[in-house]
C-alpha cells in the first residue's frame, strides 16, 4: 500500500500503523501452515491480513469504511 495513497488510506495508516514483521521476519515471506507455526506468529499473520484488507478498502473503496476508522477493532496480536 503506497504511503502517499488516498486520504482514506492515510487515515487508515494513522489509526492502525502497519506491522509487517514478527520476530524479525517479514510476514509476507512466512509460509502459512498454521498448525506448525508459533501461536504468536499465527496471530501476527491474521492481524496482517486484517490490516491489508482494511488498507485495500481505504485505498480503492473508501466509501465502504466508516468515516472514523478508529471505531473498528483489530484482531488481538
Amino acid at each position: 500500500m503506497p504511503a502517499d495513497g488516498t486520504a482514506a488510506l492515510r487515515r487508515w495508516r494513522a489509526a492502525f500503523p502497519e506491522q509487517p514483521a514478527y520476530d524479525g521476519r517479514h510476514l509476507a515471506l512466512v509460509p502459512t501452515v498454521f498448525d506448525r507455526l508459533d501461536p504468536g506468529l499465527c496471530r501476527a499473520l491474521v492481524h496482517r491480513g486484517w490490516w491489508l484488507g482494511g488498507a485495500a478498502l481505504a485505498a480503492y473503496h473508501p466509501e465502504l469504511l466508516p468515516d472514523d476508522v478508529s471505531s473498528l477493532r483489530p484482531p488481538q496480536r
